[in-house]
């Protein structure tokens, strides 16, 4: 079942497979979904989840996501477009993260989720979070549709991607 987070016309839409709270992180939408139980005196830890874009996180996670929650961690993400790790994607992951850690009580250490062209959103702003570890899954990496695309966001020549494995 799919929950639908905010009825108010005035808020974000987001549909998350389990009740959280949908909300704007610099005129974009984030999402944070708290587990049951949790310790007052801790920070809770988290899953940071990418890509965030329409019709995800869906499905295919929840199995995934009622073992974190079971487990009391947390899952957040932000739709920060088809950013492909461009440096103003990587802007609003640093302000998804500063929000979460002084505003809501997440570890400032998470757990990174990435699927598809989410790794390349979020391991490309693994370093500044130091994360507790990497999770991936992507059905096709190596597609040109998708080098095409990376290399449109980050306005990088897809030859020097290519080459150096790296732009940005």
């Amino acid at each position: 079942m799919i929950v639908s987070c905010l009825a108010n016309a005035d808020q974000p839409k987001k549909q998350l497979p389990f009740p959280g709270e949908v909300f704007v992180i610099e005129g974009r939408t984030a999402f944070l979904i708290q587990p049951d139980v949790k310790s007052p005196k801790e920070p809770v830890p988290w899953v940071w989840y990418a890509p965030t874009l329409r019709g995800l996180p869906g499905g295919a996670e929840k199995w995934m996501f009622e073992r974190f929650l079971k487990a009391g961690i947390a899952i957040a993400g932000i739709d920060v477009g088809e950013s492909y790790g461009s440096p103003k994607g990587r802007a609003l992951y640093s302000a998804l993260h500063r929000h979460l850690v002084e505003k809501r009580g997440m570890a400032r250490q998470a757990c990174l989720l990435a699927r598809s062209r989410g790794g390349l959103m979020l391991y490309s702003w693994a370093a500044a979070l130091r994360a507790t570890g990497e999770l991936g899954y992507w059905r096709n990496s190596s597609s040109k549709r998708a080098l095409k695309a990376g290399c449109f966001a980050l306005r990088t020549p897809a030859n020097e991607v290519h080459e150096s494995g790296e732009a940005n």
